[in-house]
């Protein structure tokens, strides 16, 4: 099974879920609290899941 390509990652509504609530803990729109939030995108090597 081949790594999906960042065109289907960005396609994926579990990483689009996951992006814009990572993007809502950052307080992007906070100047005193803003901060970077990030993390990783598995995949389920047996059913490709992400």
């Amino acid at each position: 099974m081949d790594a999906p390509t960042a065109a289907e990652l960005e396609a994926s509504a579990v990483v689009q879920a996951a992006l814009a609530s990572a993007w809502a803990d950052s307080s992007a729109d906070d100047p005193t609290q803003r901060h970077e939030e990030g993390g990783w995108i598995y995949q389920n090597l047996g059913t490709g899941e992400i």
